[in-house]
């Protein structure tokens, strides 16, 4: 637990789901990218990680109506995941995304990248610096992903 506690409006739980999203989808395309040539390639052993875990934390995740009742009574976003991806999630969200252009928090996006979100302040604290080497190790192929895409 990293000490989250407060409780939170409607539309805070809304940017906060949001922004657990885009960091966990952040990180996803880093560990993809994670290879010689650093750019993604759908037949290296790192980008199929990256779409394995980028399509669990969709399946796994939260329902909307759910989550946000969850996040307005102060409860940990990573909770809304099964224990088996909590410490990825918690990491994920905690942890600046070192490729600046899918950081959420980042404040020099270039125009066409995609709107700019105003983040309530809260949210400042996610800021901690780290680099894909202090990553966790990835949770197991969970028994859904198994169930909907044979893996």
């Amino acid at each position: 637990m990293n000490g989250y506690s407060q409780t939170l409006t409607e539309y805070e739980a809304h940017r906060l789901l949001d922004f657990t999203q885009q960091r966990v989808f952040g990180w996803t395309i880093v560990i993809g990218m994670n290879n010689a040539r650093g750019r993604t390639d759908g037949r290296t052993r790192e980008a199929k990680l990256s779409h394995r875990l980028m399509r669990e934390c969709f399946l796994l995740g939260p329902r909307p109506g759910a989550a946000l009742d969850h996040l307005m009574a102060g409860k940990e976003p990573e909770l809304l995941w099964p224990e088996s991806h909590r410490e990825f999630i918690r990491f994920c969200l905690w942890h600046r995304v070192p490729r600046d252009l899918n950081e959420p928090l980042n404040d020099d996006l270039p125009e066409d990248c995609g709107p700019r979100r105003e983040w309530p302040d809260f949210i400042s604290q996610y800021d901690k610096p780290a680099t894909l080497a202090e990553m966790p190790e990835p949770p197991p192929v969970s028994e859904e992903f198994k169930a909907r895409f044979g893996a």
